[in-house]
This record gives structure tokens, C-alpha cells and sequence, in this order.
């Protein structure tokens, strides 16, 4: 039976499997993501949702329908239907939290390499928590060949992918020419505003050592800035982070 208890308990059993590693949640194309965020998910993007209301109406349905299907067969949706008052959707526990996590999350972040000519793949993150529970968890996005690629990460775990792109973007390691510099940028919504953080690295290169430079500032008002820093120790600076983000944005009744 579809109940609102039922569905706490599906969200409960992902969050308690990603205890024990990344969870896949959904695959959403450009299309997908129109049809499910109508332009109103944290971080969309506001060009795409131009062009996509700006399409004639008969070619934008048959292109939410298509979409709508493809979601049925890869099992993001178990049905759908036109309402009276719009889409009528069954989503699958790991569609619903995709959407429950761009809806109203607790935090946001995204990352960029930064410098001339360096297209860096960069992730995006959405804060999972409520006022009972707190944090408990994190929904990464990676968009690769116009495909949004959600998965469940546990807090400790979303600090330490995020810390290894940052440190792959500068390094050059797997993600391609090493970009200057890579950030990490963490909005949270205040009372009456939202305001940023960030975390950045840099590569640390001499003679005799290798390492990250690192500065952050984060919602506490703590500073960092380090030099010659593992992956680990970075992990650390961005699970503090986060851990920040969250809390101020509880504080603040969101």
C-alpha cells in the first residue's frame, strides 16, 4: 500500500544502504528533468527551462510523454498520469528523493575548475536532513552526455568524493588536463538571504613534497589555510563544510 508511512520507510531503507556504499538513485535526461522540476529545482538550469517552455505545445508534450515512458521503463517512475491538476506521478523511492532533495534541500553546492579552456566535469550536491533527524545524508549529481546521474551518499562519504574531484581537477590525474585551481561552492538559505562558502585547492608542487593547498571558510566562521595537504585532510575541510552548511540551515527554521 502507497502511504505516506510506507513511503518513510522506502526513503529510510536507501539511506540506511548507502551505509554501506553509493546509492543509485535515478538517470533523468534534459527532458526528464523539465517534466519533474517545472523549472522550481534548487540549481536548475534557467536557459534549459527557457528553451524548454518556449517549445511549441504539441512537440513539448510528446517530448514529456517520451520522457515520462523512459522513466517507467528504467523504474524511476511506476506510473503516471494527467490529473486535473497536472501530472499525477508514482515515483520509485530513489526518484522521490532525488526530488525531495532538489525540492527543498538542505544545502547546495557545486563545483567548477577554474582557468581559461578547462572544462572540468563537476559535481553537484544536495543536502538531505530534516529538523527531527538532521543530517543524514547527501544526493550527488554528475551530468555526463546530457544525463543527470543521482546517487546517495552518507555525509563522510559525499566529503570524501567531493575531495577527490577537487583534488583530480587540479591534478590532472583521471578528469583530463589538471585545471589551476578547483572550488567547491556550498549555499544554504539564512533567514532572509542565501548566503555561500566555499572550499578550494590548488596543487602544491616543490622539489622535495606535493600537495593540496587548501582554503576554506565555512558557515561557523572558520578559516583554513593550509599547504601541502593529503586528500584525507581536504575530506576533513569539506565534511566540516557541509556539516556547517546543514546546521545553519536548520537553524535558520528553512
Amino acid at each position: 500500500m502507497d502511504t505516506p508511512a510506507a513511503r518513510h520507510g522506502e526513503l529510510a531503507a536507501l539511506l540506511d544502504r548507502a551505509a554501506a556504499g553509493s546509492v543509485p538513485l535515478a538517470v533523468l535526461g534534459d527532458d526528464a528533468e523539465h517534466v519533474l522540476g517545472g523549472g522550481r529545482w534548487a540549481l536548475s538550469s534557467t536557459g534549459g527551462w527557457t528553451a524548454w517552455v518556449e517549445l511549441p505545445a504539441a512537440q513539448r508534450q510528446a517530448r514529456a510523454v517520451a520522457a515520462l515512458a523512459e522513466l517507467v521503463d528504467n523504474g524511476a517512475l511506476r506510473r503516471w498520469r494527467w490529473g486535473p491538476d497536472g501530472l499525477d506521478l508514482d515515483r520509485s523511492p530513489g526518484l522521490a528523493l532525488v526530488s525531495a532533495a532538489r525540492v527543498n534541500p538542505g544545502f547546495v553546492g557545486f563545483g567548477a575548475g577554474v582557468g581559461a579552456d578547462h572544462a572540468v566535469a563537476a559535481p553537484r550536491c544536495f543536502g538531505v536532513s530534516d529538523q527531527l533527524h538532521g543530517w543524514q545524508g547527501v544526493v550527488v549529481e554528475l551530468v555526463h552526455e546530457g544525463r543527470h546521474h543521482y546517487r546517495l551518499l552518507t555525509p563522510g562519504s559525499a566529503a570524501r568524493s567531493l575531495a577527490r574531484w577537487l583534488a583530480e581537477a587540479v591534478t590532472g590525474d583521471r578528469l583530463g588536463p589538471p585545471a589551476p585551481q578547483a572550488c567547491l561552492v556550498v549555499l544554504q538559505r539564512g533567514r532572509t538571504a542565501v548566503d555561500a562558502r566555499a572550499v578550494g585547492a590548488t596543487m602544491d608542487a616543490t622539489m622535495d613534497s606535493a600537495g593540496l593547498d587548501v582554503r576554506a571558510a565555512d558557515f561557523d566562521g572558520r578559516r583554513v589555510q593550509a599547504r601541502g595537504r593529503s586528500v584525507d585532510e581536504l575530506a576533513e575541510v569539506v565534511f566540516d563544510l557541509l556539516r556547517s552548511a546543514d546546521a545553519t540551515s536548520r537553524g535558520a527554521g528553512r
